[in-house]
């Protein structure tokens, strides 16, 4: 795990869901992406593999453009496809249910982890998918009070630093008081910095190490280590 700023003082915990609360396997990102793409390609009226052309390019563009890594959803969209399109066609594309297991030790840390801070669920999907996702998983039934933000009901996507404090204040936060944990660096480090979080942890180990550092987080020993190993804990 990657730890980006402070972990003191936190009041509200935003977690990314994809990679992050659970393992999204290659068969079900292929599937989910697939069936984005023939969407996509409906839209424009092209055949899917120069859909998946332009989306490449677009996003290649952008990144030589803002020297930063590209997130799908803003190609897409500088593609002319609308929010409300790329909303609708990604609820059908993906289908958690086919491929997402119970998980009842993630459930479990998350409503110990909701006695104690407020937890929020933060998505580029929109937030229909994240709310299938994580009543797959069971945290929804175990923790009926989390929030769940997408950008359909928040306005903006990952890596805009709106998304965040967006989220801190709809939940009632100061962004101060708000930690951002995600699998990747580029999209929940420093944009929820940006927004005022007071820190981040990035876990590309996925739901394995988001068990970890919620353990670290419940014992307050995360802080120390942080301390220990300037910034990194490996």
């Amino acid at each position: 795990m990657k730890v980006l700023g402070s972990v003191t003082g936190i009041l509200g915990i935003v977690f990314d869901i994809d990679n992050t609360v659970y393992y999204r396997t290659d068969e079900y990102l292929a599937a989910g992406s697939h069936n984005e793409v023939v969407e996509v390609a409906k839209i424009l009226g092209v055949e899917p593999a120069e859909a998946q052309r332009r989306i490449a390019a677009k996003r290649q563009e952008i990144a030589t453009q803002q020297n930063r890594k590209v997130a799908l959803t803003e190609g897409v969209l500088a593609l002319g496809v609308t929010r409300r399109q790329w909303d609708v066609l990604r609820c059908t594309a993906w289908n958690p249910e086919k491929w997402i297991q119970p998980d009842s030790e993630m459930s479990e840390l998350m409503r110990r982890l909701a006695d104690r801070f407020t937890v929020c669920f933060g998505t580029n999907s929109p937030s229909e998918i994240g709310e299938r996702i994580i009543e797959l998983i069971g945290i929804r039934s175990t923790v009926p009070k989390v929030l769940v933000f997408g950008p359909d009901n928040i306005g903006h996507s990952k890596p805009d630093p709106q998304f965040f404090s967006l989220i801190a204040q709809v939940a009632g936060l100061d962004p101060a008081t708000c930690l951002s944990i995600g699998d990747r660096e580029f999209s929940e480090g420093p944009p929820a910095l940006e927004a005022g979080y007071a820190g981040a942890i990035i876990v590309p180990g996925s739901r394995d190490e988001t068990l970890q550092v919620g353990e670290m987080l419940l014992s307050r020993t995360l802080s120390a280590q942080t301390h220990m190993e300037g910034g990194v804990s490996r």
